[in-house]
């Protein structure tokens, strides 16, 4: 005698093959596309950023490289310390100098500095002694627009300032 089995309606959904519906398929693709878009719409955002720390990495490099041929230049002759006011220097994607005859910008150019060196010692507060001749205010402005954008300089979004003291270095 062999057993008896219930029927086969109340032990086995006819759907029980495994599969998924239809439904279950688009509201799994629903959520993981959600998933998707939420990542990849922060990208743009984490790029600017990304580009913004590499220019102000470069341009505190470009304003190092400056300061420090303005303290390594012969102080001795006033003359040679106020030819580097209003100069412009050109400078690459990495902060190298780029040279090119006749003092135009070459090629290669990405961010340009201009120097502005105060032909005075700065009085330097709390103290009673005379100002240093050792000593000058040296302004940079550094943009990385291009020279054809007549107010890269005076337009404060386009360029960046750092203000600072030279000192001479050897006697």
């Amino acid at each position: 005698m062999t057993p008896k089995l219930p029927p086969t309606s109340s032990l086995v959904s006819p759907r029980s093959g495994g599969g998924f519906s239809l439904v279950e398929v688009t509201l799994a693709m629903a959520i993981v596309s959600f998933g998707v878009l939420s990542v990849v719409s922060t990208m743009p955002g984490g790029m600017e950023m990304l580009r913004n720390s590499v220019n102000d990495t470069v341009e505190s490099r470009i304003a190092q490289e400056v300061l420090a041929k303005l303290q390594g230049s012969d102080w001795s002759d006033t003359a040679n310390l106020a030819s580097y006011d209003g100069s412009l220097c050109y400078f690459d994607a990495q902060g190298n100098e780029l040279h090119a005859p006749g003092g135009a910008a070459p090629d290669w150019t990405v961010f340009t500095a201009r120097i502005a060196v105060s032909s005075t010692p700065p009085a330097l507060p709390a103290t009673t002694a005379s100002p240093s001749d050792y000593l000058r205010q040296v302004r940079i402005c550094i943009t990385d627009q291009p020279a054809s954008s007549a107010d890269r300089f005076t337009n404060a979004r386009k360029h960046r300032q750092v203000c600072t003291l030279a000192a001479k270095t050897s006697r």
